[in-house]
This record gives structure tokens, sequence and C-alpha cells, in this order.
């Protein structure tokens, strides 16, 4: 059969009684399921359905947070969301909406991501990405307002999703190769 197809394994039996009646043929058919009484006017059908194998994709969409001008504090950390703003409703989970990043030094840029997403549906899927300033700021802190857009299309080949490309953008639009945030 074909990958990702569950066929339905009902079997019909069709009678066909011929008759003669006052000169004309007469054909009275009968379907049956296996197992079950005849019902009248029932129509034979068959309902297969279709599930592509889910894509799971690790280190869901990634960025780098760097502080200039010093260190990150003792249990300092730096707080990143991501958002799904568009896409197929319910094919998109798993993922941490937020994410931390401390243990930083001056100007070293730290790599952080998203955790591990599963899509079990095909579709092009947009998210958002930015950092969420605390409600008490650090002293002379100036935390990066940057939102990027990552869009992600999810793709069926032969019974499995597969990330078909993944590209991910500023706020002017211009693509660039993760989601980069600084502050000093």
């Amino acid at each position: 059969g074909t990958a990702g197809v569950t066929y339905d394994a009902t079997v019909w039996h069709i009678t066909v009684t011929v008759s003669l009646q006052d000169g004309d043929v007469v054909l009275d058919v009968q379907n049956t399921r296996e197992g079950q009484e005849a019902k009248p006017g029932e129509t034979v059908s068959f309902s297969n359905s279709y599930k592509a194998e889910s894509a799971v994709v690790n280190d869901f969409i990634h960025g780098t947070k760097t502080l200039k001008g010093r260190d990150s504090l003792d249990g300092e950390k730096f707080t990143f969301s991501l958002t799904q703003t568009s896409g197929p409703e319910g094919g998109c989970a798993g993922f941490s909406p937020e994410v931390e990043v401390g243990d930083l030094e001056d100007s070293e840029a730290k790599s952080f991501n998203f955790g591990t997403a599963t899509f079990t549906k095909a579709g092009t899927y947009v998210f958002e990405v930015r950092e969420v300033a605390p409600d008490q700021p650090a002293g002379g802190m100036t935390y990066d307002g940057h939102v990027y857009t990552v869009t992600m299309k999810i793709a069926d080949q032969d019974g499995q999703l597969y990330v078909q490309s993944t590209t991910y953008s500023d706020e002017a639009a211009r693509d660039v190769k993760a989601a980069t945030f600084l502050n000093t």
C-alpha cells in the first residue's frame, strides 16, 4: 500500500438474485457487511484514511544572545519567547514557548533554541521570536526590542513530513541566519 494510508478492511458480500416475474427479469441486490445483518438500501462503501509520519525537529528555532559592556551577573537571565502566528491549527507542538539564557561573558554570543518541536500537518508555519524585558530591568541595561519572523515550510513526501525550508527575517524583512539579540 501507500505510505501513510490506512485501508478500510471491510469485506462486503453482494448477493444478486435473478428471477422472472410476469415475463420480466427482476434483479434483487443485497449488500451485506461481513458478519452483519443485511440493511436494505445500504450502499457499498470503503473509507480509507491518511496520516503522514510526524516531522520531529530538534534544536527548534535558534538564536544568539550577546551582552555588551559587562558579563552577566550571578543568576541574571535573559528570556526569549516564541509564538506561532500562523500555520495549520494544531500542527506544531512540543516546543518551549520561553527559554532563558544566562552566564554570558562580555561581547560573547551565546546560542539558544526552543527545544524540540513535532509537526503533524504539512503547511507553512510562521513564528515570532522576541526578547522579554523583565518587569524590573537592570540599571543601565538597554534590552533588544527586535522581533524576528521565522517561516518554516513543512512538506509531505511519501507519507513522511519533513522541513522543506526555514527562513529567518528581521523587522526590515531582510533574510538573516538566526534571531540575534544584543543588549548594551
